[in-house]
């Protein structure tokens, strides 16, 4: 998917987004909150051939190794749980982590992705379950963003969005391939 291509429904969309965070919160203009927006979308706009690929996003994943992954949740079972069948992930924010051990983690975050078929960022609620063999991931869309910051969100949205074009091939040293 050629990011170029809908960076300005994107930036539609995450304004919206960050209007309706902001008013929750009470803490930024409408101003404010599009200048951000704007300031971020710019580093973008010399990369024209940068993309991000579409991915199908899944409430529960789950992955216990090469050779039990598949076995213990085949595809026709994880079909049952998508939450988003095309989609753009933009960033995870981490929230918290809990450990009672070295050995087993959870995080708790969110991810924000943009749906495609229905051009709009979507807020995910995600918590990982992570020991030395397996990864769960449980995924539920939700409103509002546990204490959401405007600024500091768009400077880290925009770094990760940034790292994924990089890291897809499209940018070299700031320029576009």
């Amino acid at each position: 998917m050629m990011f170029a291509a809908i960076k300005n429904e994107i930036k539609d969309s995450l304004f919206c987004f960050c209007m309706e965070q902001s008013a929750a919160v009470g803490r930024m203009s409408v101003e404010e909150v599009e200048n951000l927006t704007d300031k971020a979308f710019e580093v973008f706009a010399k990369n024209p051939n940068a993309h991000i690929d579409p991915i199908t996003l899944y409430r529960y994943h789950l992955y216990a190794g090469e050779r039990y992954t598949g076995e213990i949740f085949p595809e026709n079972i994880k079909e049952n749980g998508v939450l988003c069948r095309r989609c753009l992930h933009l960033g995870t924010f981490l929230a918290k982590e809990y450990s009672d051990n070295v050995e087993k983690i959870i995080t708790r975050g969110y991810d924000v992705v943009y749906d495609l078929d229905k051009e709009e960022i979507k807020l995910l609620y995600r918590v990982v379950f992570s020991d030395n063999s397996i990864v769960t991931i449980y995924r539920v869309e939700t409103q509002y963003f546990e204490d959401f910051d405007v600024t500091e969100f768009m400077l880290d949205l925009t770094a990760q969005i940034a790292a994924k074009l990089k890291q897809n091939g499209n940018i070299i040293y700031g320029e576009a391939i």
